[in-house]
This record gives structure tokens, C-alpha cells and sequence, in this order.
């Protein structure tokens, strides 16, 4: 499954934002910039937290989503058509 994923994303590149917890003991700062290989047009974003980061800078972090989803709209209707942004299906 992982490998069809992978193949899926490096043929279709659809808009990636990645925010990462630049002290997270499971998933290293090197581990979240292996993805701009596959992705180079991937924003990336490292916060000063852990696996949680989310949690720990969600107020930091919410807006960002909210910004990269507004960007990138039209491109993620491309990669998942007939569907909107928040659809189950476009999963």
C-alpha cells in the first residue's frame, strides 16, 4: 500500500503542506525533508514541539492549514475531480 501511495504522489504531485515537530524522537527533521524529494513543491514547516505538534501549536499551525487550503483550491480540485476539498471521497 505504501509503495502504491508513494508511486501515486510522484506521478500525480498534488499540493503538500507538511508541518513537523523539529524535536520528535520518532520522525527526525531529516525523515520530514526526505518528502521534498517526492514532493520538491511541498511547503515544509518545522515548529519547536514534538510527535504532537499539532496540539502543542495548533493556534500556530490552524491558521497555516487554513492559508495553504485557500491556495491551493483549484489544484486540489485537479487531483481529486468531482469532488470539494472536505469530501470523503476525495480520501
Amino acid at each position: 500500500m505504501a509503495a502504491v501511495l508513494a508511486g501515486l504522489v510522484r506521478e500525480h504531485k498534488p499540493p503538500t503542506l507538511i508541518v513537523w515537530g523539529r524535536n520528535d524522537p520518532f520522525f527526525t527533521v531529516a525523515g520530514a525533508q526526505a518528502y521534498l524529494r517526492d514532493l520538491p513543491t511541498a511547503e515544509l514547516h518545522f515548529f519547536d514541539g514534538g510527535h504532537f505538534v499539532l496540539e502543542e501549536h495548533g493556534p500556530k499551525i490552524i491558521p497555516q492549514i487554513d492559508a495553504f487550503l485557500e491556495r491551493t483550491e483549484a489544484a486540489n480540485a485537479a487531483f481529486y475531480p468531482g469532488t470539494d476539498r472536505f469530501s470523503d471521497q476525495a480520501l
